[in-house]
């Protein structure tokens, strides 16, 4: 094993004991087995990205914009499930683009006036 390797392989995995750090929790295991189905639903059903930013746009659906955060279930869920779904399918250039320009993307009705991501800090 290369010298320097020991203490990053003890953060994730202790060999003593052989316990391995969960790469998910259990709470985020169970909004998963409701939310990832409709989710993949959603995206089947628009294959082409909504929010087309001009200049960032790569066209094709790859993920779900959420417009109010998935800081709870109910935000999450809201998205993509039932007739008032709100989120947008969209690319993962656009979707990143909203996080990082929230006050845009707000005037620009992808984003709730009220939320703010943690990204919108940070400049690219």
């Amino acid at each position: 094993m290369p010298e320097g390797t020991e203490a990053k392989e003890s953060i994730y995995h202790s060999k003593k004991t052989g316990y391995k750090i969960p790469k998910k929790s259990a709470k985020q295991k169970e909004k998963d087995k409701i939310y990832l189905p409709a989710s993949r639903k959603f995206r089947e059903e628009r294959p082409f990205c909504e929010l087309k930013i001009e200049g960032v746009c790569t066209n094709f659906t790859q993920g779900v914009h959420h417009p109010h955060g998935k800081a709870t279930i109910e935000l999450y869920l809201k998205a993509v499930v039932g007739e008032d779904a709100d989120g947008f399918a969209c690319c993962n250039a656009c979707n990143s683009w909203c996080e990082t320009n929230s006050k845009e993307a707000a005037e620009l009705g992808f984003k709730t006036p009220d939320y703010s991501s943690k990204l919108s800090k940070f400049k690219v």
